[in-house]
């Protein structure tokens, strides 16, 4: 027997962030999930990449029924085992130089945590974004991604933003200067529609970024680990100041983590 969506999405917010699609999803596993009147659907979605090893991963499962039974909840003030075995087995997929890191509930808090650290470590806030580009939805990240339908609603957005066509290093050039605190990019646009740069793209912004004092944040929210490679900057042998991480790294759990270099 189905529920009463009506009254569901009566309690949900006033501002629509998605539309409503009439289902109400019970349980998965694997590639598949069920609804409540236990219909199956193949997901092709996987809710933006973020549930990398499918639904119900019996490891994943067992990975937080341990935990849960240990310690659910720390402030950061402290340590414990796996916070430090997390970042340990991050850190080997990371160049030394990305040493630094902070952890976040969602790939959104990610960015806002790199764009406060941009302002801090240059003390400017200027910041340059791409046409197309998706950097979460909180204030800071959604003045940096730029299509209206997000950003309209919440008018005016942060000052000092501005976007350039992606994969276009001359439009770049001409707006950057020596008040532009950072550079974010996508090293492959997702929401955007998968778009991939060309060869030198990513090396043509660390250099502006150098040449300017400005620092290169990489949003590899949803690129991370789904590229072949396990992070996709790696393919212009470039290292940026920072990067954002979220989605595939927890398989669906609330973990966004924002990796700075020492520098």
């Amino acid at each position: 027997m189905g529920h009463d969506l009506t009254t569901t999405h009566a309690r949900l917010s006033p501002i629509p962030l998605h539309a409503d699609r009439g289902i109400s999803l019970a349980r998965g596993e694997g590639s598949y999930v069920w609804d409540d009147r236990d219909r199956r659907y193949l997901d092709l979605m996987t809710n933006y990449g973020v549930n990398l090893l499918g639904h119900a991963h019996p490891a994943v499962n067992a990975a937080i029924d341990r935990q849960a039974a240990l310690l659910t909840n720390a402030h950061q003030a402290f340590d414990t085992p796996a916070r430090q075995e997390f970042l340990d087995a991050l850190a080997g997929f990371l160049p030394p130089a990305l040493s630094r890191m902070s952890f976040a509930n969602s790939g959104a808090e990610a960015v806002e945590a790199a764009l406060k650290y941009t302002r801090v470590a240059t003390g400017r806030t200027g910041i340059i974004a791409t046409h197309r580009a998706y950097h979460g939805r909180t204030f800071g990240a959604l003045s940096t991604t730029s299509e209206a339908k997000y950003r309209d609603p919440f008018m005016p957005m942060l000052e000092g933003v501005r976007h350039v066509p992606f994969d276009n290093l001359r439009a770049m050039a001409e707006v950057m200067n020596d008040s532009v605190a950072a550079i974010i990019i996508e090293p492959i646009q997702g929401e955007g529609g998968i778009r991939v740069p060309a060869d030198g793209y990513l090396k043509g912004i660390r250099e502006l970024c150098t040449a300017h004092g400005a620092l290169m944040i990489c949003d590899e929210i949803q690129t991370g680990f789904r590229t072949g490679t396990p992070l996709a900057f790696t393919r212009d042998g470039i290292v940026p100041d920072i990067l954002c991480l979220s989605k595939s790294i927890a398989n669906g759990l609330p973990v966004g983590v924002t990796i700075v270099t020492e520098a």
